[in-house]
This record gives structure tokens, C-alpha cells and sequence, in this order.
């Protein structure tokens, strides 16, 4: 079976903290998603230093300066990396990395990290409202404290955006509706309009529920094949839906990359879950 494979072969890319794409600067936001599955643990402490969270874990160099191209981020986290720490808080029951993130915004007008200069500090680490009412959903559900004012706040106010920001908006929305069993119409208006804009990205087809086609994507040996990792020899991007057709296709430079194959496990995994949530 493809996803016992993977499951298989992905631990020789993971670091002993099981950390995925460690040596990139969003390992936080894939390793938190594959820390969501049931066979993975995930030691998602180990990019806390007490006080900031952190783009990978920090047995690694902090992530302003990363990657094996040397184009470092500029910022030590971002706001899709926190996308993906709520989406590992809800899974694990981890309240208190949640009530801590609302704390800490709070207290310091939602910014989360630090940046070489404040304009990136500003559109990189500031936490949006939508994005800290769900951390503060999560805190409420799985703590005793009340942010009774975050269920008011949409996770996403419907704007129209596509590459790798829609799959982020997709994903909180998404997170959204488990938290609290409905979305806002706006916000089901944008999960139409992304699978319509790329039906042949799982993770849109997921969010409408359109599990059969989803399970044909999820097939194509090109993208995911049944007897190795795929590698960009492929795909170029390591994230099918993270990205745009332009780099659904194989890569012509010379060095090879292999993929970790964590957006098949993510996706076949929501799917159970989300088949879940509607029974």
C-alpha cells in the first residue's frame, strides 16, 4: 500500500525531533501537519525557545539565513507556520501552546517573531485577527479560558487570492470548521472557488467534500508514485497542494530532490477525518 511505503521512507528524511524539510525555512508548518497524523510524533516543543516559536526546530540554526541556496527568510516566523502549529495544537490536544500564542499576541500587538527590519517584521510575524480567534478557539476548547470574543472573529474574510496563499486560506478555513462544525458563507464561498479555480488540487477537493475525485488525484503515479518517494524528477514543488500547475511539473535541473511524500499522507488523512466529522 502507497501510504505504508511513505510512511516507511519518510523517516530517513525526518531530524530526531521528526521534523520534515529541516534544512528549509518552513519546517514548522509541514512538520506540524504531518504531526497531526496518529503515526507520526512530532516534537513540536523543540522550535519553542520559552518565548518565540520558531520557523523548524532549534537544533537547527535559526531560519534568517537558511536552505541550501542561502535565500533566507528574513524573519524567524511567519504567519503560515502558525497556520500549521494551530493545526498540530487542535490534533494533540495542546491548549497550552495555544493559550500561550493569544497571550503573547496580546501582549505584544499580535507580533510573533522577529525580522531583520520592521516592514517585514510587520507583514511576516504580525498574527492576523482571524488567525488568533482560532488559536483562541482551540485555548477555550481545550482550557479553562474563555476567549468567548474569538468565535465572532471569521477565520478568513473571503478574499480571492491563489498560489501559495490560497492553500494556507484553505487550510484555516478548513481548521475552522472542525473547531466549530460550521463556516461563515463567505468563507464556504472561497472553499468553491478554489477547487473550481484548481480541481485538481486534493486538498481543495477535500474541502468541498469531494472525497471520489480526490481519491483519483491521489492515484497519479506521476505526482505520487507507488514504488519510491517522488523526487522533482516528478514534480518540482514537494507539495502538490501548496502550489500552482506551473510547478506541478518535473524540475530540468540536473540535482535531484527527493520529496517526503507528507502532502499524500496529509491529504489521505483528512479525508478520514473530515468523513469523521460529517457522521
Amino acid at each position: 500500500m502507497k501510504s505504508d511505503l511513505y510512511k516507511h521512507l519518510i523517516q530517513e528524511h525526518r531530524d530526531s525531533d521528526g521534523f520534515i524539510y529541516h534544512k528549509e525555512c518552513d519546517s514548522l508548518l509541514f512538520s506540524s501537519l504531518l504531526g497531526c497524523l496518529p503515526d507520526f510524533h512530532v516534537n513540536i516543543d523543540a522550535a519553542f525557545d520559552g518565548t518565540l516559536w520558531h520557523r523548524r526546530s532549534l537544533q537547527h540554526p535559526k531560519c534568517f539565513v537558511c536552505g541550501e541556496e542561502g535565500n533566507g527568510s528574513a524573519s524567524s516566523i511567519s504567519r503560515d507556520m502558525l497556520v500549521g502549529l494551530a493545526w498540530y495544537c487542535w490534533h494533540n490536544q495542546r491548549g497550552d501552546i495555544a493559550e500561550h500564542v493569544v497571550e503573547y499576541a496580546l501582549r505584544n500587538q499580535g507580533f510573533m517573531g522577529e525580522a531583520n527590519e520592521f516592514k517585514v517584521k510587520w507583514g511576516r510575524t504580525q498574527i492576523l485577527p482571524g488567525l488568533l480567534a482560532t488559536f483562541a478557539i482551540i485555548a477555550h476548547k481545550l482550557t479553562d479560558r474563555n476567549y468567548w470574543w474569538a468565535y465572532m472573529i471569521p477565520a478568513d474574510m473571503g478574499s480571492q487570492i491563489d498560489d501559495y496563499g490560497a492553500h494556507l486560506q484553505v487550510l484555516h478555513i478548513i481548521l475552522r470548521r472542525q473547531l466549530v462544525g460550521w463556516n461563515w458563507w463567505f468563507e464556504k464561498s472561497i472553499l468553491k472557488w478554489q477547487a473550481k479555480r484548481r480541481p485538481e488540487n486534493p486538498l481543495y477537493r477535500i474541502a468541498v467534500g469531494d472525497f471520489s475525485q480526490v481519491l483519483a488525484i491521489l492515484g497519479k503515479e506521476e505526482w505520487w508514485p507507488s514504488d519510491r518517494l517522488p523526487t522533482s524528477r516528478d514534480r518540482k514543488t514537494h507539495s502538490i497542494q501548496m502550489r500552482e500547475p506551473k510547478d506541478w511539473k518535473p524540475d530540468p535541473r540536473k540535482t535531484i530532490h527527493t520529496h517526503c511524500g507528507d502532502d499524500y499522507l496529509f491529504c489521505e488523512w483528512l479525508i478520514e477525518e473530515e468523513i469523521k466529522r460529517r457522521k
